[in-house]
């Protein structure tokens, strides 16, 4: 036999010296039955793409150099993917031995999700979440919605998403969040023109005449409110009284004849009345005096808001723009496809706009200084259900409220309040609309440092107000809860 094994039959002979001979065979057998012996490469993980498995190894005790060679079985399709790689080392008789490596391929990894940033849009407007983007280390990836607020008027709407890889890997949740502002409130040339009544049914601090009379210094000073322009007419109103005389002004819109101080009456008829209208609704805004009293304006200032569609042709400026081709029109300047009937439509628009606030019944009232022309309260206010008292400190000298830390909040804040003497204390959460939420603190207290924790788990995301009583002293101030 030629090989595996190479069998040799040897004949042996004897033979004498007559020749004689005798014989015997010897058979010689050369085999190999030794497998060779093979070195699998380490079992390995890859992530998304299969690389480089390696190579197994095999030494033979006759064969230098066998043949290795692998097959793969699958045994697990995907997520991971895993397959059985069975590695064989055969020798020249065929002498054979194998081992397995396992490989895995899989997807660990969780995509990311980028979310576009918060916004902040004005009460007209529709809240339209703008969807996220997604990436993956391995694969395509669906983006779910897995949670949203349903708008419904001023507040803070939030939606969140999560992305999902093939291999059902999910990325952390991120979250857009869009706030409405609240809508202004206004008052109509009718509310400017009311006279603050000696005994008021509402507290004389959210009756339209009566803040205009109270705050006149803090919005005017010692100068006038104007309408018109130098280039043309003016007419200016040099006292809360004055302006009371004027409004509401009736008959055409038309421009001034004339220049006019505190007049009872112009030749502007209904336009002028609803440009001053709406110069007192902004600059009184834009004071701070409004915002202060609780009354919800955007950006604390109705000139920076942008007229609706609903308001006619002057749509998408903002107010203290149309204010400047207002003033131009009733001056008697010629403005170019601008009427007095169409400043006086949008103008009254925008008196109008959001009325039903007019005479704000539900303001919560905050003492703001006269003569404090930067419209910041004299004092601060704070809220809270817990209540704890510093003895230690020093005693204050004067009542104070503070601002709520921290603001915005979710769900607790602190609330601190200062008070110089002993005394009775009512400490009062009130929502935008005026309704009171509850009351924090109510009863005796003595002097010193106060602090009230606010929780607010069991109410909706938005703007409340906090309102402290001690004896004489009462200051109001705004907080945000955002969940």
């Amino acid at each position: 036999n030629a090989r595996c094994p190479l069998i040799i039959d040897r004949t042996w002979t004897a033979t004498d010296t007559c020749e004689n001979v005798s014989s015997c065979i010897q058979t010689i057998t050369i085999q190999d039955t030794t497998k060779p012996v093979i070195t699998c490469p380490s079992d390995v993980v890859f992530e998304c793409v299969m690389g480089d498995a390696g190579v197994a190894t095999a030494v033979d005790n006759c064969d230098p150099d066998p043949v290795i060679d692998y097959s793969d079985v699958i045994t697990n399709a995907r997520c991971p993917l895993i397959i059985d790689r069975t590695w064989t080392a055969t020798d020249t008789c065929n002498n054979v031995d194998s081992c397995v490596q396992t490989i895995t391929v899989q997807d660990t990894t969780k995509p990311e999700i980028t979310c576009a940033d918060d916004d902040t849009v004005d009460c007209y407007s529709e809240v339209v979440f703008t969807p996220p983007t997604a990436t993956d280390n391995c694969d395509s990836v669906y983006i779910v919605m897995v949670s949203t607020d349903t708008p419904n008027g001023p507040g803070t709407y939030t939606r969140c998403w999560v992305a999902i890889d093939s291999c059902g890997n999910e990325s952390e949740p991120c979250c857009q969040s869009i706030t409405v502002e609240p809508c202004p409130c206004t008052f109509t040339i009718g509310g400017w023109g009311t006279v603050c009544p000696e005994n008021p049914t509402i507290p004389p601090e959210s009756h339209p005449g009566c803040i205009r009379d109270a705050y006149w210094d803090v919005v005017f000073g010692v100068g006038p409110v104007t309408i018109g322009h130098p280039s043309g007419h003016t007419a200016e109103w040099w006292s809360s009284q004055a302006v009371a005389d004027y409004l509401p002004d009736g008959s055409t819109p038309s421009a001034l004849d004339q220049d006019y101080v505190n007049p009872t009456t112009t030749s502007a008829g209904v336009l002028g009345s609803q440009i001053l209208g709406l110069r007192l609704n902004v600059e009184y805004s834009c004071a701070g005096v409004l915002s202060i009293l609780g009354v919800p304006i955007p950006g604390s200032c109705y000139g920076g808001v942008t007229i609706p569609a609903s308001c006619g042709m002057f749509a998408g400026i903002t107010v203290n723009d149309f204010l400047l081709i207002a003033d131009s029109v009733v001056a008697g300047l010629s403005v170019a496809g601008v009427t007095p009937s169409d400043v006086n439509y949008t103008a009254s628009c925008l008196n109008e706009l959001h009325s039903d606030c007019d005479p704000f019944p539900w303001i919560i009232f905050a003492s703001l200084s006269p003569n404090s022309k930067d419209g910041s309260s004299s004092a601060a206010a704070s809220s809270g259900p817990a209540e704890k008292t510093d003895g230690s400190a020093e005693l204050p000298t004067e009542f104070s409220l503070s601002q709520n830390y921290p603001n915005p909040f979710n769900p607790t804040t602190e609330i601190n309040f200062a008070l110089p003497k002993a005394s009775n204390v009512r400490l009062d959460i009130y929502n935008i609309m005026g309704q009171k939420v509850t009351t924090l603190v109510n009863g005796h207290r003595e002097a010193g440092l106060h602090t009230a924790v606010w929780d607010g788990t069991r109410v909706a995301s938005g703007i409340y107000l906090y309102r402290l009583e001690a004896d004489d002293f009462v200051d109001t101030k705004k907080m945000i809860l955002l969940k």
